[in-house]
């Protein structure tokens, strides 16, 4: 039976407690430990979700994690976090990447917290082509190799949590669907996704994109070097993916955080049914579309709570 993987994708909504310590932190009315025990005790909660749901890997929600970005920026020498700058067309912000000089990752400063289930552990990375199409180059006098000393920023970061136990790399890049890579770049990205995958060794590599269409982009996609690739059900309909050829595992972002409703397990396994019936995945991987942190977490729990349900209607096994 096709092996069906359900699980947490996208970032974790903090809870209104860690939400409000963290701005008494930035005003001096809380101590980084005091926000730090809480988010570690967050995480465990969100672990604790994660594998009451059966969900096929743990994250702990990257609860201390303030961007996609902040985590790398924050231990790499020669960057530094930029302006406020809103994430897409959603009412969420980031601080823009910003390079100074040529980045070197400083692993001892990589601050990820490590999930408590061993082996199961997963952890999202921003993807190479969206970290260089996001980050401001403020070098002065160097070269253009700014893409590639991202990426090998991103391969110490990937060798040192596989080190540490992580099990699964989930890499954003929204900006493969709504800036995608043509020509030169596109080989250019492919050869960067090469350098990934021996940094990845034998740890399952996810990409993930979202905030648009994935089906113009789909060739391009099915040539990465990496175990799957997921898309936006919000943006991308299946009849959009009628080219896929891959092999690789399809992702399909089947929860919608635009929207606080959840969605109809039914309807989930439907849409999966009709595409494996044209298509020939090597397995299925059913989770959040855009990150579930726009969402409260009460409505982020209602959410998950539907993968399992249409992965039993699926009938397939556990991944």
């Amino acid at each position: 039976m096709l092996p069906v993987a359900t699980g947490l994708t996208t970032f974790f909504p903090r809870s209104e407690e860690i939400v409000r310590a963290s701005r008494e932190f930035e005003r001096g009315r809380r101590t980084r430990a005091e926000l730090d025990q809480l988010t570690v005790r967050g995480e465990g909660i969100v672990t604790a979700l994660e594998e009451r749901l059966g969900l096929s890997w743990v994250t702990g929600g990257h609860l201390g994690v303030h961007d996609l970005f902040r985590p790398l920026v924050d231990s790499t020498e020669g960057m530094m976090t930029g302006p406020l700058t809103r994430w897409y067309e959603t009412n969420t912000f980031y601080r823009r990447p910003v390079a100074e000089a040529p980045p070197r990752l400083n692993v001892r400063k990589l601050a990820y917290h490590l999930p408590s289930a061993s082996g199961k552990a997963s952890v999202i990375l921003p993807g190479p082509w969206t970290f260089a199409r996001l980050t401001e180059d403020r070098r002065t006098g160097a070269p253009h190799d700014l893409e590639a000393q991202l990426v090998s920023v991103l391969e110490g970061a990937i060798v040192a949590l596989r080190n540490a136990g992580f099990a699964q790399f989930i890499l954003h890049e929204p900006e493969l669907v709504v800036r995608p890579p043509a020509g030169p770049a596109a080989e250019q990205l492919l050869r960067e996704y090469s350098g990934l995958r021996a940094a990845l060794g034998k740890s399952s590599g996810l990409v993930w994109t979202y905030f648009g269409n994935a089906g113009p982009v789909l060739p391009l996609l099915a040539r990465l070097p990496v175990d799957g690739v997921g898309v936006d059900l919000s943006e991308t309909r299946p009849s959009d993916l009628r080219s896929w050829t891959a092999s690789q595992e399809l992702g399909l972002g089947c929860l919608d955080a635009r929207t606080s409703l959840p969605e109809n397990p039914e309807d989930i396994a439907k849409i999966a049914r009709e595409l494996l019936s044209r298509l020939s995945p090597r397995g299925l991987v059913l989770g959040p579309g855009v990150p579930l942190d726009l969402l409260p977490e009460t409505a982020a729990i209602r959410k998950l709570e539907v993968l399992g349900k249409a992965r039993m209607l699926l009938g397939g096994h556990p991944a």
